[in-house]
């Protein structure tokens, strides 16, 4: 009996698996590493002042200033859920069609 890894061009079971996790495990990474950056990015405070006094409840509030690594965050969490869409788009075109094709009228 041969092995799969014995046939020149035929993949192992396990070579096989882990080629069609790679893309779902990057996008997985991308989206953890995006939110641990986005979360521990320092926050910037912004201030304004006006010449008047302002009444309670008036004004922009609290404005949250977006960092450099706040951004390069959102932006890897963004790509990372990007190629999951694909990825996840590209199984399901491949995936194989069960059952007779439709009878065509005519």
């Amino acid at each position: 009996m041969s092995n799969a890894a014995d046939v020149p061009g035929r993949r192992s079971p396990a070579a096989r698996i882990l080629k069609a996790s790679m893309v779902p495990l990057a996008a997985a990474a991308l989206v953890v590493a995006g939110i641990v950056l986005a979360a521990t990015a320092p926050v910037e405070s912004f201030g304004w002042f006006a010449y008047g006094p302002l009444e309670e409840g008036t004004g922009p509030g609290k404005l949250l200033m977006l960092t450099g690594r706040m951004q390069l965050g959102y932006l890897l969490v963004a790509a990372g859920l990007l190629a999951a869409a694909f990825w996840g788009g590209f199984r399901l075109g491949r995936r194989g069609r069960t059952g007779q094709p439709a009878a065509q009228s005519r």
